[in-house]
């Protein structure tokens, strides 16, 4: 969460911008998959439906990259003015505390620990673009046919209730 902080901390635009970037690349994924869906089951419109593929991989990508680069570029400002401020703090600290912290831990929350912060910027873009297709293929689902999508639902809780009283499917078939 802190993370999220700094970067929100850099830039609200940006980092809003590049946050909706990824949903737009979620959705787009989604939609190029809905369309080959389409395509393979030999429906009638299939080069109005090649036209929509294209756009519509050409927005996953395009989006997809956009938001990449600019998380990407809020990560580095953050980086940037996380190593400045731990490095005013050191210069800034006596002597004497610096001497009891001691090089290794000073050299190693300059490199590795601001590292591993920056690490987990690209992660974000991901999390947001798979959680936005995950949604929107729950969402497709339940469009295709509710009932299937709440059958998954009830379906995991009759399966639980079922092992709990020491019934499966093999036992029910007579197997």
């Amino acid at each position: 969460m802190k993370v999220v902080r700094c970067l929100l901390a850099e830039s609200r635009t940006l980092f809003a911008v590049g946050i909706v970037a990824s949903i737009i690349s979620g959705v787009a994924a989604m939609g190029v998959i809905v369309i080959l869906f389409h395509i393979v089951g030999g429906s009638r419109e299939s080069q109005t439906q090649w036209g929509w593929f294209v756009g519509l991989a050409v927005v996953a990508v395009a989006a997809r990259t956009v938001s990449r680069r600019l998380i990407a570029h809020l990560g580095r400002e953050t980086l940037f003015r996380i190593r400045v401020t731990l490095a005013r703090q050191i210069v800034e600290a006596p002597l004497l505390v610096l001497e009891q912290t001691g090089n290794a831990r000073l050299l190693a929350s300059l490199t590795e620990d601001v590292t591993r912060v920056a690490g987990t910027l690209p992660n974000l873009v991901l999390l947001t673009t798979n959680t936005t297709l995950l949604m929107a293929f729950i969402g497709y689902l339940g469009w295709l046919s509710p009932r299937i999508l709440l059958s998954g639902v009830k379906g995991r809780d009759s399966r639980a209730s079922h092992a709990k009283n020491g019934r499966t499917c093999s036992s029910r078939f007579g197997r």
